[in-house]
């Protein structure tokens, strides 16, 4: 991949910038500093090798050359901190994870399923991850940059010990050679064609029928700013309109959870 191949791969999308780096620490950083420098809506920085990936929680993302896929989508957003409802950059998230399950299951007819907010599994182990962000001034959110990391090739995955969910590739259960550019596009595609109905109920229902773990046992630990972390077991059972999780408690309460991680119950 260059910086030529990837503009002519893109050039029939209604993108902004378009930019390949060999080399980044985190392309939501520089997306960020794209923004300052007026970086238009749908612009895309995509880097063969990330040194200081993240992803939610200030968790690292491995990106090694040439085997995985790291991009960050520049959408520009007209709207101030008033207009916004308190759940609003879940969607976001789950914009880039349903665009990339979609993907995974239509073009390459893989069981790809989406682990509540952010993470894109097959077969139960982590495949991609998606962190959107905020870039504002003042009171006016100015964009969200939407990053998403994909491991392809087997040897893009870091070692065992410095996971904290069971990792895979996409190669490990296509059994085939699978091209980052392609994959790129028809990602870039369905994050355009999802984003005009990000605020509609077929955005939630499409999430939540595509969610893991439906109906399963699992364990949730939910970010409490006094809390803490609080832990909960129990069974999801889907989504409320605002992208929040719906849990089910053994005694009988429906827990909502709105900031959090879902975990595999052993």
């Amino acid at each position: 991949m260059n910086q030529e191949t990837l503009s002519a791969q893109l050039a029939d999308l209604s993108l902004g910038w378009v930019q390949y780096l060999p080399k980044v620490g985190s392309t939501n950083d520089f997306a960020a500093h794209w923004i300052d420098a007026g970086a238009p809506d749908m612009s895309v920085v995509v880097a063969n090798e990330q040194t200081a990936g993240r992803g939610r929680m200030r968790r690292r993302w491995f990106t090694r050359p040439d085997g995985a896929l790291a991009f960050s989508v520049v959408l520009k957003c007209d709207l101030h901190g008033n207009d916004i409802d308190s759940n609003w950059l879940i969607r976001f998230t789950a914009l880039g994870a349903v665009a990339v399950c979609s993907t995974l299951q239509r073009e390459y007819h893989l069981p790809a399923k989406i682990k509540w907010p952010n993470d894109v599994l097959i077969n139960k182990r982590k495949v991609a991850g998606i962190l959107a962000e905020a870039k504002w001034k003042g009171e006016k959110l100015l964009a969200i940059i939407l990053g998403i990391g994909i491991n392809i090739a087997s040897d893009s995955l870091p070692e065992a010990e410095e996971l904290d969910y069971p990792a895979g590739a996409l190669e490990e259960f296509s059994h085939q050679s699978i091209e980052r550019l392609p994959l790129l596009k028809f990602i870039l595609k369905d994050i355009i064609r999802w984003r005009a109905f990000l605020m509609d109920d077929s955005f939630i229902k499409t999430w939540e029928r595509n969610l893991a773990f439906i109906n399963e046992w699992v364990r949730v630990h939910q970010e409490d700013g006094d809390k803490g972390t609080v832990g909960y077991e129990g069974v999801i059972l889907g989504l409320n309109a605002d992208g929040s999780l719906r849990v089910g408690l053994r005694n009988g309460i429906v827990e909502d959870i709105y900031l959090g991680d879902v975990h595999i119950r052993v």
